[in-house]
């Protein structure tokens, strides 16, 4: 017999498709303003352009993009088939915490709404029973 999932849990998966269209958009918009940036000004003046680093300083902020797919997806089966992500759904939050180093917004603060919301006992006892 299956339990009525919790209203919070379902919230959880709206934070996280939330979250993970976001990091989609703007991952590659800080991908690109890093990039641009590091490569054309920063470096320029500071080696005389010889050091081609602003192109691998662009390419971590990259990494949100696929940070978002996985949350939007995560998200998404939260919200469809609940059953399915019990066991994925407490340890996005740790991705998404440190997700601020490159660049993210969003996903530091979804993740720890998300950390406070999964450790309330109601949801906690779905996700453990």
């Amino acid at each position: 017999m299956n339990a009525e999932v919790p209203d919070k849990y379902r919230t959880v998966g709206v934070l996280y498709a939330v979250a993970g269209l976001v990091n989609i958009m703007v991952g590659w918009f800080v991908g690109y303003m890093i990039w641009g940036v590091g490569c054309g000004t920063c470096l320029l003046i500071a080696t005389l352009g010889l050091c081609p680093l602003g192109y691998f300083c662009g390419f971590i902020s990259f990494l949100l993009i696929p940070l978002g797919v996985l949350e939007l997806t995560i998200g998404f089966l939260v919200l469809g088939n609940p059953e399915s992500v019990k066991g994925m759904v407490g340890y996005l939050p740790l991705f998404e915490i440190p997700a601020f180093l490159l660049g993210g917004i969003v996903s530091p603060v979804m993740g720890v709404v998300a950390l406070v919301m999964l450790r309330d006992p109601e949801v906690r006892g779905y996700i453990e029973g």
